[in-house]
């Protein structure tokens, strides 16, 4: 929380996120997500029986956690914003550094 940007500013709303590199986007995604077998404790929370791939919406930090560690994610559609400090730096800082 201390040393993370937070989204701000307005989102801003986009339909087709397909032709976009996952590291360029910042918000919330929907996104296509294949969960590789070899991975026991699934990262992205959700349950499916039939498998592991699903669509789901997630900030995009953990889509892009996620494709650090085998996952495949492609982008569909989601809210972007403009990167912010955190508002909790200063308080942060104040109290435990």
């Amino acid at each position: 929380m201390h040393d993370f940007p937070m989204p701000g500013g307005e989102p801003e709303w986009h339909g087709n996120l397909g032709d976009k590199d996952l590291d360029s986007l910042f918000g919330f995604i929907e996104a296509y997500v294949e969960c590789p077998e070899t991975i026991k404790r699934p990262f992205l929370p959700f349950r499916e029986k039939k498998g592991g791939s699903f669509i789901g919406v997630y900030y995009s930090e953990e889509l892009k956690y996620a494709r650090d560690i085998g996952y495949t994610v492609i982008p569909l559609s989601g809210y972007l914003f403009q990167k912010k400090e955190s508002p909790f730096k200063d308080y942060v800082s104040t109290l435990y550094i």
